[in-house]
């Protein structure tokens, strides 16, 4: 075995022996770097992957078919294989980014969608979403209000000046900076009016439902809160903000067991019951409410 070169030694980073099989004879390669890459041969525009470059200045590569011989180039040439890809590769980026994409071919689109149906899959449309908070109003039950008169335009000025303060999910009224739930005195201070004001006015939509305070201990810990606070959370069947398919449980419970607006014979056209899954609660059309309720409680 041939002597490892001493003034070879120095002008390697890590030496690494690689053991090569020929026919009976192993010789020993020492290796200067690893490579492992693909770059495109230039001589017949082959796709190859370097493996490596021995002391010598030789970069071992092989083929990414069948064939499993390996092969070597002088690392210069290698180099300027690699140069030559990373710049093609460069170029058809750059050239992909700028040219015009092809239009959709949307009867295709449409012949797919109809496949991707009939195997219980669905395809659509993405819509540019827009980022606004929002609170989903119940327009046919506000305007069933109206119609009773149940509301004072105070009233429907107030519920609409607090809409900001409607936490995602629960609907309780929270401070939107802290996440904490807001008291009488700190919705007055948020609205920069008198509490004695906001008090009144609070005090007659508890009364009528619109909204809840929640002063029982076991449902404050429902909702995760301390049994020293009390939650002001607005009615879902006024407005929700959230999944109108899924409205909390708990609040579910706390309309269903204390619903004022029905007790008044005001028939909104759209109630909050259980979904199926009793995991939350749902807005369904009255017709259907009065069929799960009778269902549940088998009237």
């Amino acid at each position: 075995m041939k002597e490892f070169p001493k003034q070879k030694e120095l002008f390697c980073q890590e030496l690494v022996t690689h053991n090569v099989e020929d026919g009976e004879e192993m010789t020993k390669i020492y290796l200067k770097r690893k490579y492992e890459c693909f770059f495109q041969h230039k001589e017949d525009g082959e796709v190859v992957f370097a493996l490596y470059e021995d002391i010598d200045g030789n970069v071992h590569y092989k083929q990414i078919d069948y064939d499993t011989e390996k092969y070597s180039m002088k690392s210069q040439l290698f180099l300027m294989n690699l140069s030559n890809s990373i710049m093609r590769f460069s170029f058809k980026c750059e050239l992909r980014d700028i040219m015009p994409k092809e239009p959709v071919n949307l009867a295709e689109v449409n012949e797919q969608e109809k496949n991707a149906n009939e195997m219980g899959y669905g395809l659509y449309k993405i819509k540019d979403t827009n980022k606004a908070p929002f609170g989903q109003q119940n327009i046919e039950n506000i305007d069933a209000l109206n119609q009773h008169n149940y509301l004072s335009f105070t009233e429907l000025g107030f519920l609409s000046a607090i809409s900001p303060l409607i936490e995602m999910g629960s609907n309780a009224i929270i401070d939107p900076g802290t996440g904490k739930l807001l008291s009488i005195t700190g919705i007055a201070k948020y609205l920069k009016k008198s509490r004695a004001s906001i008090s009144n006015t609070m005090n007659k939509l508890i009364t009528k439902g619109i909204i809840f305070e929640i002063t029982d201990a076991n449902d404050l810990l429902k909702f995760n809160r301390s049994v020293s606070e009390r939650p002001l959370l607005l009615n879902p069947e006024f407005s929700y903000r959230g999944d109108r398919n899924d409205i909390d449980l708990t609040l579910t419970k706390f309309l269903v067991s204390s619903d004022k607006i029905e007790e008044q014979k005001i028939y909104l056209p759209w109630k909050v019951w259980f979904s199926q899954n009793h995991n939350g609660g749902r807005l369904y059309r009255r017709q259907t409410y009065l069929k799960l309720r009778k269902e549940t409680k088998g009237e």
